[in-house]
């Protein structure tokens, strides 16, 4: 009985922990100025994140990133109180077209660089485009791992529940 019972709390206990909230790890990125910072300090405390690994070379993620700038952002700011952080996984031979790319869109929310893959391995991303919602508290509440026109809407549902 006693072996039976331990048996149980070890599997409840192992269980717990796969279902545990993800938060953001803490591993050494650059912004566009190549300045270093900690992953786990890009999140603004008491604020929603949509966190979203993308590369130059991904139209997927540039399309997505551009519909969200354009046509979502200050809504979904004045909304949700939302901060949109994207992570570039260009390697070193690509991580020079960031900046460029970037002031080039116009895009308006913070954008880091990640050229040796560290955060994007921290966090178990395949590859781009790869988006997070991540709760006022830090944990990562909402993965997706693509992205066609009409995910803005998931995305949305998914902010959505934050408020309830």
């Amino acid at each position: 009985m006693k072996k039976t019972t331990l048996i149980a709390i070890w599997i409840l206990m192992g269980a717990s922990n796969l279902f545990a909230q993800k938060t953001i790890e803490n591993v050494e990125i650059r912004d566009l100025n190549g300045k270093a910072v900690m992953s786990s300090e890009v999140h603004e405390s008491g604020r929603p994140m949509l966190l979203v690994f993308w590369a130059t070379w991904c139209s997927h993620t540039k399309d997505g990133l551009t519909s969200i700038n354009d046509d979502y952002f200050t809504d979904w700011q004045d909304e949700f109180d939302l901060q949109v952080v994207a992570v570039s996984v260009d390697d070193a031979r690509n991580i020079h077209k960031v900046r460029p790319f970037v002031n080039g869109k116009g895009w308006e929310f913070d954008i880091y660089t990640d050229a040796n893959a560290d955060f994007k391995r921290a966090m178990n991303v395949n590859n781009a485009p790869f988006f997070m919602i991540v709760n006022s508290n830090g944990e990562v509440v909402w993965q997706h791992n693509t992205f066609v026109p009409g995910d803005e809407d998931i995305i949305y549902q998914e902010l959505l529940k934050l408020k309830s």
